[in-house]
C-alpha cells in the first residue's frame, strides 16, 4: 500500500480526530486540501472543498463547514471546534469595544466548561455530572436571552461604503447564537482548542 493511503487508512481509524479544510492554487485553479488527523497521525488530500472524510466514523472535530455535517456518515459524532467560536467572539468584542460585554462573557463561560471538563476526570474521576452539565447549559441560555433584542434595538443602519455595521454585527451574532444554541439542543460535544496534529509542537 502507497505511504500515503496508508496514512489516510490510519487517520481514518483514530477515534477522535481534528478534520480542516483550506483552498489553495493547483495548477492556475483553486484547490482544496483536506487534513485529517491527531497527534500521532495527519493525513491530506486534495480535492474540492466537498470533498471531506466522508467513510470517518468516530468523532469528528470540526469548524462547521456544511459538507461535514451532510456528507458524514450517520455514526460520526461531531464536536465542533470552539477555538473557531472562541475566535468568532473575540473578533465581536473587538468589534464592539465592550470588553464585558455578552461575547466577552460568553467566552469565559466557554473557558470556564474547557476547565471543568478538564479537571473533572483528572482529579474526580468519571465524566462531568448531568446535573453540573445542566447548570451550564442554564448559565448559556440566561447569558443568551437578551442578544438577540439587544441587537434589534440599534439604530437603523446608515449609508455608506462597507457593510453598515448594525448589519454585519446581526448577521454574525445570529449565525453564533444558531451555533451555540445547536451546542446545548444537541448534546454536541466541543473542543475548545484545536488538538495538534502530527509533527507540531
Amino acid at each position: 500500500m502507497p505511504e500515503a493511503a496508508r496514512q489516510r487508512a490510519q487517520a481514518r481509524a483514530v477515534p477522535l480526530v481534528c478534520m480542516d479544510e483550506t483552498g489553495l492554487r493547483v495548477a492556475g485553479g483553486t484547490g482544496w486540501l483536506h487534513t485529517i488527523g491527531d497527534e500521532t497521525v495527519t493525513a491530506y488530500r486534495l480535492g474540492n472543498r466537498g470533498d471531506v472524510w466522508e467513510g470517518y466514523a468516530g468523532t469528528a472535530v470540526h469548524d462547521r463547514f456544511a459538507a461535514y455535517w451532510s456528507a458524514m456518515t450517520d455514526e460520526t459524532v461531531h464536536a465542533l471546534c470552539n477555538a473557531h467560536l472562541l475566535r468568532n467572539l473575540e473578533e465581536i468584542v473587538e468589534w464592539e469595544k465592550e470588553p464585558d460585554g455578552w461575547a466577552a462573557r460568553m467566552q469565559r463561560r466557554l473557558l470556564e466548561a474547557r476547565d471543568v471538563a478538564t479537571h473533572w476526570p483528572g482529579t474526580i474521576g468519571g465524566p462531568v455530572p448531568e446535573a453540573v452539565c445542566r447548570e451550564t447549559a442554564a448559565a448559556w441560555d440566561a447569558l443568551l436571552a437578551p442578544v438577540p433584542g439587544h441587537y434589534e434595538s440599534l439604530p437603523p443602519p446608515t449609508r455608506g461604503r462597507g457593510k453598515p455595521r448594525k448589519v454585519a454585527l446581526v448577521a454574525a451574532m445570529r449565525k453564533l447564537l444558531l451555533i451555540l444554541n445547536a451546542v446545548v439542543r444537541d448534546q454536541v460535544p466541543w473542543q475548545p482548542d484545536r488538538m495538534p496534529m502530527a509533527g507540531e509542537t
